[in-house]
């Protein structure tokens, strides 16, 4: 678990360093060229098909009630108020 607050927290010292000019710059991955700020978005967005996708494992295996939030902000509030 401290390994995972370390790499996230180094992400978010990069992205937090990056100003306008390079997070507009276009960049080339794999067969595709997008801006910065749009494969970051991508990153956030594919985060949560994969939570979608967890959810539906679960809920197929029969797992209902135990399934924890997993939208991150309501997670947090969940956190700090349950």
């Amino acid at each position: 678990m401290a390994d995972l607050v370390i790499s996230s927290q180094q992400l978010v010292n990069s992205l937090s360093a990056l100003n306008e000019q390079q997070l507009i710059e276009s960049i080339q991955a794999s067969d595709s060229a997008q801006s910065r700020y749009e494969y970051i978005l991508h990153v956030v967005n594919h985060s949560s098909y994969h939570r979608g996708q967890v959810v539906t494992m679960c809920r197929a295996l029969g797992i209902t009630r135990e399934i924890a939030v997993t939208d991150y902000d309501a997670y947090l509030w969940w956190t700090e108020n349950i």
